[in-house]
């Protein structure tokens, strides 16, 4: 029986230029040429090795976890501003209505026995009477907070009446507060001084 050698055409490979192709060759292929050894022959279109996915996979892991953690930094520190200028308002607010009363008031009543106190108690200019104090951790007027809630604020009054002087003083109230989050990360602290008018003072006595 003689040897039977098939031979095909030769192969039409098309242009790597439009995308990759498994291999190309111009010699003709036979069915010995896929046979042993032989198809180390064989020249492979160039390509990423399944090394270099892997690290420019592990590069691009990187990356993203970096620019992940400045995403979030960020976000953090924006709420924090946020929180932060919220709570000097809601501060300043406050400050701002007890300085416009006691401008105008008088008989400015104080429990001594204490350098920093709490509360202080005064006549407006209607003639009501009105006490300003730090309670569950906002400020009140007459027991009525007057801050917003989410905001936890500390602090007190520094009252002096000028006692024991003879010159025309009326009581001079200084107030600091200071701001904290639920978390008792520190938000800033706000500190004003006012005095009541003489003119006003000297009429309601």
């Amino acid at each position: 029986m003689s040897k039977v050698k098939i031979t095909t055409t030769k192969l039409k490979v098309p242009n790597t230029e439009r995308g990759l192709t498994p291999f190309q060759t111009d010699e003709k292929v036979t069915r010995d040429n896929f046979q042993g050894n032989n198809v180390k022959n064989l020249k492979f279109v160039t390509g990423f090795t399944l090394v270099e996915l892997m690290i420019a996979l592990g590069i691009f892991s990187v990356i993203m976890t970096i620019s992940a953690a400045i995403l979030l930094n960020s976000l953090k520190t924006a709420r924090f501003v946020a929180s932060q200028a919220r709570a000097m308002d809601n501060i300043s607010l406050a400050m701002e209505q007890i300085v416009r009363e006691v401008r105008t008031g008088s008989k400015i009543e104080v429990n001594r026995t204490k350098d920093l106190v709490k509360e202080f108690s005064f006549t407006n200019y209607e003639g009501e009477d009105v006490t300003y104090s730090f309670c569950d951790s906002r400020i009140c007027r007459n027991n009525r907070p007057i801050t917003e809630e989410g905001t936890i604020i500390t602090g007190g009054f520094y009252v002096d009446t000028f006692s024991g002087t003879d010159l025309p003083k009326t009581p001079r109230i200084t107030v600091v507060a200071q701001a904290r989050d639920a978390k008792d990360n520190a938000l800033g602290s706000l500190q004003t001084t006012v005095s009541a008018r003489l003119l006003y003072y000297k009429q309601q006595l």
